[in-house]
């Protein structure tokens, strides 16, 4: 419950990140939100002054040569300001450039830790590094830090809703002048906007709706943007299941706890001689209050700490 609702993903300022998501119309009788346009992006990265920054990505499969064996991996296909939106950057090498997004641009890659350690054994000098990807050449300019974990299927909002996707290996750019995309259908991307810090996101979607009012005019688009905190997407469908477990677990704290009431209770109830012969010795009331006091707080503490101990050992 704490690492995935409470815990933030590990994103400079998440509470600024907001997934963009199409909303059907009402009669398409769906609830599922979907991808968006690149040439949407396209005007909201370069005009849209409530937004820090946009950025998109679309999944894909790789095919890595070289090795042993081809390897298909999972990847994703992302715009040159995609990691600077959500605000990580690699841990070795590089980031991509702006000219990296355009197609005679786009050979460049970075990986993610998992398959820098697992292919190529955590290797500090792979920057620089020819790969054969899908049969063509590859640079490697950068590798992801360990404890990235970006979202994955619908997690961002809209998708197939295949919350179990796996995590992408390789990143490569978009390879394609968004500039010159259609500004109608073809919504296959990702789309991920931080927000400036004075921004409200009600005033952020109806600068984004203004600025491509033209195309929804010009292609009479039905379709609608929305903004959802990432936050929020990537764990909504884990909630209900998660707050059940914390249930289930408090219940069988308190079953515990009243357990070892009880035995306390019984205990103290069979020292009645204790208690008159302390009492005969000139003990009072208030004294053999504090000693059977002294005596929970004991057994508390030996109970609190080993099961801080246990909870530590066990959440590693």
């Amino acid at each position: 419950v704490n690492s995935v609702l409470f815990e933030p993903l590990g994103f400079a300022r998440e509470d600024r990140l907001y997934s963009v998501v199409n909303v059907p119309p009402a009669r398409a009788m769906t609830t599922r939100y979907g991808h968006i346009n690149a040439r949407h992006v396209h005007e909201w990265r370069m005009h849209c002054k409530s937004c820090e920054d946009v950025a998109m990505a679309e999944s894909t499969s790789l095919t890595l040569t070289g090795g042993s064996e081809p390897e298909r991996v999972p990847g994703l296909r992302v715009s040159y300001n995609f990691f600077r939106t959500l605000g990580v950057r690699p841990a070795i090498g590089r980031d991509f450039r702006p000219e990296e997004e355009l197609p005679a641009h786009s050979r460049e890659v970075i990986l993610a830790d998992s398959i820098w350690r697992s292919r190529f054994a955590a290797d500090a000098g792979i920057v620089g590094r020819a790969l054969q990807i899908n049969g063509e050449p590859y640079t490697v300019i950068g590798v992801m830090p360990r404890d990235v974990r970006l979202p994955v299927g619908d997690q961002w909002g809209a998708g197939s809703g295949n919350v179990e996707a796996p995590q992408p290996m390789i990143f490569r750019p978009l390879g394609m002048d968004v500039s010159k995309a259609h500004g109608a259908g073809m919504n296959n991307y990702i789309g991920v906007v931080r927000l400036r810090p004075d921004v409200q996101p009600d005033q952020a979607l109806a600068e984004l709706h203004s600025l491509i009012a033209t195309y929804i005019k010009q292609y009479k688009i039905e379709l609608t943007t929305a903004l959802l905190p990432l936050h929020s997407t990537v764990t909504r469908r884990a909630r209900s299941g998660l707050w059940l477990l914390f249930a289930m677990g408090v219940a069988g704290w308190l079953i515990v706890c009243t357990n070892v009431a009880n035995l306390v209770l019984v205990r103290t109830a069979g020292r009645d001689r204790e208690a008159g012969i302390r009492l005969a010795l000139g003990s009072s009331r208030a004294e053999l209050f504090r000693l059977v006091l002294n005596e929970a707080l004991v057994l508390v503490a030996i109970g609190s700490c080993l099961g801080l101990l246990l909870a530590y050992a066990a959440l590693r």
